[in-house]
């Protein structure tokens, strides 16, 4: 894929491309930044990715990309769908698109991975992650897996996570 980093216009030009993968799109902008002179330029992109959901599993978060300092990526000129593939694209000003500069019709299409990384209780505004949950299990010598249903372990979690952070 090619991109031009403009940092006076604050825009990332996709040159020939109809598919943007945003892992593609990291790499190259890091390539970018270790050019001569290119680092005294502020962080287009603060990212998340791969932190350990299950360790065990191989399961981790997907990459998310928090595009910032007011940057925005144009699409190639000419209509086409734009396909956004590998990972989330946040922008804080809520469209981290602009048009093409001439009158070309994009569509944009989010290919986002879904997975649940979470865990809500039926508080509203507990939530646990599945790593806290996990341990919560390992750290609650009153829990037995074998003998309970899955509502009364999280239960006892739930009352558990309550006791440490009262405790605290």
């Amino acid at each position: 894929m090619a991109y031009t980093f403009n940092w006076v216009t604050k825009v990332i030009s996709l040159i020939s491309t109809t598919t943007l993968d945003l892992r593609d799109l990291w790499s190259r902008w890091i390539e970018w930044v270790d050019l001569p002179n290119n680092s005294k330029y502020a962080l287009a992109f603060r990212t998340v990715w791969w932190d350990d959901i299950d360790v065990s599993s191989w399961i981790a978060i997907p990459i998310y990309i928090f595009i910032q300092n007011w940057r925005k990526i144009k699409p190639m000129e000419s209509n086409h769908t734009l396909k956004i593939t590998n990972g989330i694209l946040v922008d804080s000003s809520w469209d981290p698109f602009i048009n093409t500069t001439w009158s070309y019709i994009v569509r944009i299409n989010y290919q986002q991975p879904v997975q649940a990384i979470t865990v809500a209780t039926w508080w509203g505004w507990w939530w646990l992650t599945q790593q806290q949950v996990r341990d919560a299990m390992t750290l609650a010598p009153t829990i037995s897996p074998q003998s309970w249903s899955i509502d009364k372990m999280l239960q006892q979690i739930k009352n558990f996570v309550l006791i440490i952070i009262t405790k605290k």
